[in-house]
């Protein structure tokens, strides 16, 4: 049976650890492989079942000095220890899909597609779905429209929120015209609907910051979310693999 399986390569931080310096420059970082996989639905004429498959390493919060105290990376180091870190794992895996960790500067816009679905699949079954996208640019209509493809069968409604654009009406059109789905439009997404949102990772942070604590949660799938997902899931996979 054939086996669709792609990798990700997951690099974060190890909080509250300590190492030295030239030992990791002499030995590399460790990685580590997630034990399971994670499927999601793909659709390539009929329904197939694929995999993600996540690598990860975390890099020691600190530089253990002899005589001095510890620190915390100077980034062109870690950068260093990171990069020999991700050439080793596209070598021994042909894993090429590279996510950094909020603490080393991720937003979540390296995120691929198939994380996306993982995610998208997590949240079934749903009937509803609302999608947002950017304004202008990009291929992010393309996402929506391959991540939903397995779904359309079972979707009763389709919501198009915010502002329309190049992307949203690029999409409502394909939808109609491929499908036959008359998407709705609408400002916001509707309660209790879950929310497919592809804007990039910057964007989203604005937008936590906009509408500050206490707002409401819609069921969501994102790309924080996302990067969450990925974080929680080598931090697990770290801590069994410690104790």
């Amino acid at each position: 049976m054939e086996i669709r399986c792609s990798g990700i390569f997951y690099m974060g931080i190890a909080e509250g650890e300590r190492a030295r310096r030239k030992q990791l420059e002499r030995d590399g970082l460790f990685i580590r492989q997630v034990e399971r996989r994670f499927p999601y639905p793909l659709w390539e004429g009929r329904n197939l079942t694929a995999y993600v498959q996540i690598y990860f390493t975390l890099l020691p919060q600190y530089e253990k000095r002899l005589f001095l105290k510890d620190r915390i990376w100077d980034s062109q180091e870690a950068g260093r220890l990171l990069e020999r870190a991700g050439e080793t794992i596209a070598d021994l895996r042909e894993c090429r899909e590279r996510v950094f960790a909020r603490e080393l500067g991720g937003v979540g816009d390296d995120i691929p597609k198939e994380l996306l679905a993982v995610c998208l699949h997590q949240k079934r079954p749903f009937e509803q779905i609302s999608i947002r996208l950017p304004q202008t640019g990009g291929e992010e209509g393309e996402w929506a429209a391959w991540l939903l493809r397995p779904y359309l069968t079972r979707l009763r409604q389709v919501f198009l929120c915010g502002e329309v654009g190049e992307q949203t009406a690029k999409l409502e059109e394909r939808l109609f015209r491929e499908f036959g789905i008359m998407a709705q439009e609408c400002l916001r997404p509707p309660k209790d609907t879950l929310l497919l949102d592809l804007r990039s990772g910057e964007d989203l942070v604005k937008d936590d910051e906009h509408k500050g604590p206490g707002c409401p949660e819609h069921i969501c799938v994102n790309r924080a979310k996302a990067l969450k997902f990925l974080d929680t899931t080598a931090k697990n996979g770290y801590n069994t693999g410690v104790n």
